[in-house]
């Protein structure tokens, strides 16, 4: 199946979720011998297949610090987090999302290339994600030896 066709069916889905219109627009949408409920797994698999903990959006006023992860397996998440908002929630939520795609219990640290070299993020200390400059960053999750 086509990715764009996932991708309008999960649009789709997501539109109408939670409502008795779900089951009906995906036995309709359903490839010709296949269940719908298949479909839809396949669709969850490939583009909703994680969840992951959140500590929340930035507070009202706060400055946003816009971050994107990416994991070893080639996953990426786009996350908003406060920009005062210590380096531990980006560890937490980098932690979480491993845990999420049945990565849990591997020791990681946190890289992010800039100018051609790499920079490890410190886990600790009082630094903010506004300290580090990681607004409009790539962090990279690489997992310890």
């Amino acid at each position: 199946m086509e990715m764009e066709q996932l991708t309008a069916r999960f649009n789709d889905a997501v539109a109408v979720r939670g409502s008795n219109q779900l089951a009906t627009g995906m036995e309709m949408a359903a490839a010709p011998g296949r269940r719908a409920d298949d479909d839809m797994e396949e669709l969850v698999a490939r583009l909703v297949d994680v969840t992951v903990c959140d500590d929340g959006p930035a507070a009202r006023g706060e400055a946003a610090c816009a971050v994107r992860i990416r994991l070893p397996d080639g996953r990426v998440f786009d996350k908003v987090f406060g920009a005062e908002r210590p380096v531990a929630a980006l560890f937490r939520y980098c932690g979480s999302a491993i845990a999420a795609c049945g990565m849990a219990g591997r020791p990681f640290r946190l890289v992010r290339l800039a100018g051609g070299a790499s920079e490890e993020i410190p886990p600790r200390g009082d630094a903010s994600l506004q300290d580090l400059r990681l607004d409009r960053c790539i962090v990279y999750v690489v997992f310890s030896p």
